[in-house]
């Protein structure tokens, strides 16, 4: 058994764990692009009312 191979732990905590990243992967960015674009929109809405 190695401690830094995560498939050796046994299936049933490697895959918990590679869904988990995969989830993570998908909703960090989408969440970041959404943060981005919003903070864009408001800073350009508030440069506009000058």
């Amino acid at each position: 058994m190695h401690a830094l191979n995560p498939f050796a732990w046994g299936s049933s905590f490697a895959w918990p764990l590679i869904f988990i990243v995969g989830f993570l992967n998908v909703i960090v960015p989408l969440v970041t692009w959404l943060l981005f674009t919003k903070t864009v929109h408001w800073v350009l809405q508030k440069i506009r009312t000058f």
